[in-house]
């Protein structure tokens, strides 16, 4: 499934740079993704003779913060260029790391004759099965001093993710961004949300006077909900089914996930729940970002 020589691939200690070349068919391109989605900034098919002035321009311009991948082209490999760059190590500081992606040459042959795509190296008088083992043939100088080598021929697409994220990055989940906000049933439902509570059947601080103009981010209203058992008993009802689920999506590699928790003006008790929510999804989810739709200012 997946070997290596023994070091860490991904450097947190300093920006990382990771070169990933692999036969066609075998995933390089969801990888590609997977790291674009956890903030590599990545370069797609880049020809060898372009790589090492490529990298001298990402590496010395400060636009460029994060980690970087480059994928190489299919067809690089059949020159003579050179992909030895090593010595970036040292002038640009950074952790360079070579990955091989392969899968078996049966599997290769079924995929390609489920999605119906043509192999990059056939052509009118050459079978699939041939133009395989060439790419194979071509790619053997790489494989050999690769880092690590990812065999995907059993993988599913998120066995995939999580041999990337926990091996590879040395990560223990994929990083996905959870929003979780507030919002008045009676200004209309949100436009998107993966998931929606609905808390209008909890005590409303709207009855009390004294607490009418607040909101649930004042002191008065968060006392008031505090001492409501309903409340505090569909807090953790929620935060349980969040915890459970955004933790399964996030390891199917869903980027973005949108929580909307709404009561009737969206004023007092879905505010209140929200920062309550967002506090306990903070000890497990690294972005939580939150927002109150009715709120102004």
């Amino acid at each position: 499934m997946m070997s290596g020589n023994g070091k860490n691939c991904v450097n947190s200690a300093s920006k990382s740079v990771v070169l990933l070349a692999g036969v066609s068919g075998a995933g390089k391109s969801t990888v590609l993704s997977i790291l674009e989605d956890q903030g590599f900034f990545c370069i797609e098919n880049l020809p060898l003779f372009l790589l090492e002035e490529t990298l001298a321009y990402v590496l010395s311009n400060p636009q460029y913060k994060q980690n970087i991948v480059v994928s190489l082209a299919p067809h690089a490999f059949l020159g003579n260029d050179t992909y030895d760059v090593k010595h970036f190590e040292e002038k640009y500081r950074v952790h360079l790391a070579y990955w091989y992606i392969e899968a078996s040459r049966n599997v290769l042959i079924k995929r390609y004759d489920e999605t119906r795509r043509r192999h990059p190296f056939s052509d009118k008088s050459t079978t699939l099965e041939h133009a395989i083992d060439t790419e194979f043939t071509i790619l053997e100088s790489y494989a050999s001093i690769a880092d690590y080598t990812l065999d995907t021929t059993n993988l599913s697409l998120q066995e995939l993710r999580e041999i990337v994220c926990q091996k590879l990055l040395g990560k223990d989940k994929l990083s996905s961004q959870l929003k979780i906000f507030s919002f008045g049933f009676k200004y209309g439902m949100p436009q998107k949300a993966d998931y929606l509570f609905d808390v209008r059947s909890l005590p409303n601080p709207y009855w009390d006077k004294r607490l009418r103009l607040q909101t649930g981010l004042d002191v008065d209203v968060i006392e008031y909900l505090q001492k409501q058992p309903q409340v505090l008993e569909m807090i953790a009802d929620i935060s349980k089914f969040l915890l459970k689920w955004c933790e399964l999506q996030q390891q199917q590699g869903k980027s973005y996930i949108d929580i909307a928790v709404g009561c009737t003006g969206g004023q007092h008790r879905s505010v209140y729940i929200v920062e309550q929510l967002a506090d306990q999804l903070r000890a497990s989810f690294n972005n939580v970002i939150v927002s109150h739709r009715e709120l102004k200012g």
